[in-house]
């Protein structure tokens, strides 16, 4: 599996269909929505979290990279569920 591309500068994104640590989601990043997906900000960028994460509409989170149109997303930093 292609492991992805990581940004070198996170930006945020608004969550607009929930997002679990097992369920991808859909972000609103850039002036359009974009299917995203919950990773680890330890290790491995494809790795999901090792705790369980549920993100609701409304929410801001950093987008930290991508794997093929899908948007790897992770918690605001200081950021608590």
């Amino acid at each position: 599996m292609n492991p992805g591309f990581e940004f070198s500068i996170s930006s945020i994104a608004m969550v607009d269909v929930r997002i679990t640590t097992q369920t991808p989601g859909r972000v609103w990043y850039e002036g359009s929505y974009g299917p995203a997906r919950l990773v680890s900000t330890m290790g491995t960028l494809a790795q999901p979290p090792l705790e369980p994460i549920t993100l609701d509409p409304g929410q801001s989170v950093q987008v930290v990279g991508r794997e093929g149109i899908t948007l790897l997303i992770t918690l605001m930093t200081g950021q608590s569920v």
